[in-house]
Order: structure tokens, then sequence, then C-alpha cells
């Protein structure tokens, strides 16, 4: 069997009971913008009580915004995988056709909030809970096979821990 077609049967068999786990319109909340803006938010409110500028939110903003230009733009054309809910039957309203590896959501999610995770170790347990439930928003939604996912989350990773790591070396980023 090809990764392909283990990804395919991995999917057939995640896909359903996590749709049900919390229902369409939840999944389709979390898939939305309005979870990582809501991280951003809490991130900015816990940096200015804390007294920590403000731009390493905005750099984190940035690194997501331009990691998912990368999957969409270049990546994702050069793969050439279209999402499961063009191939298969699915009645899902997330599907917008477009290709599907690797995942968007997941490259900026993990670009973006991976910075912070290197700035504010007090929220990691936040990110990881939020970054988690976006990721897995695109399998429940059957919109992404889980090595879409998988691919998107760990360039997201890479990108973000090249960020992180040079933000930490600046003064004014220090923990």
């Amino acid at each position: 069997m090809d990764l392909a077609a283990w990804d395919q049967q991995l999917f057939t068999l995640l896909h359903p009971p996590l749709l049900d786990l919390l229902g369409e319109p939840v999944w389709r909340w979390l898939t939305s913008l309005a979870l990582p803006l809501t991280l951003l938010l809490v991130t900015s409110a816990w940096g200015w009580h804390a007294r920590r500028p403000l731009l390493p939110v905005g750099i984190a903003l940035a690194t997501g915004l331009l990691a998912e230009q990368l999957s969409s733009r270049v990546l994702k054309p050069f793969v050439g995988r279209p999402r499961p809910c063009s191939v298969e039957d699915l009645s899902s309203l997330a599907c917008t056709g477009g290709l599907s590896m690797p995942s968007s959501h997941a490259i900026s999610i993990c670009a973006g909030i991976g910075v912070l995770w290197f700035l504010y170790p007090k929220l990691r347990p936040l990110y990881l809970l939020g970054a988690g439930l976006f990721i897995l928003s695109r399998l429940a939604l059957g919109v992404h096979y889980p090595g879409d996912l998988l691919v998107g989350s760990l360039l997201g990773c890479g990108i973000s821990w090249s960020v992180g790591k040079r933000l930490l070396r600046t003064p004014w980023a220090r923990p």
C-alpha cells in the first residue's frame, strides 16, 4: 500500500466520527479565522499585562500569513493533490475545490502561533489546544487528508522554529 492509499484510508476512518464529535457548526467556527485571532488577542492582552512589547504578536501574524502564501501559491500547485471532498462523495459545505497538500491552515497556524510558543511559554497549553482544534477542523470538515495536515504542521513548525529562535536573540523579546 502506498502513502496516498494509506492516507485515504486513515481519512475514511477518522473523518465521520470526528465530524460527529462536535458537529459541523462548531467545526466551521473552529476552522474560521475566529480561533487564531482569539489566540492572538489573548497573547496581546497577556503581553500587555506583562509589559512586553506587542511587536512579537505582529511578527507572528506576518509569519503565519507569509507561510500561508507559500503554501497556497507555491507548494499546493507543485504537489497538485485534490481535496478529499472533491474526490469522495462528501456532503461537506466547506468544500471549495482547489488543492489539498499541504494544508495552508496547518502551515499558517503552526508558523504563526509557533513563533509565540517560544516567546510566551506560559500560554503554550492554550496554543497547543487552539492549533490542534484549528488543524483537526480541516479533517472533520472533509477538506484535508491527515497527511496534508501533518506536512503543513511540520512545515509551519520549521518556519516558526527558525523565526522564533531568531527573535529570542533580540533583547526585547526574551521571556
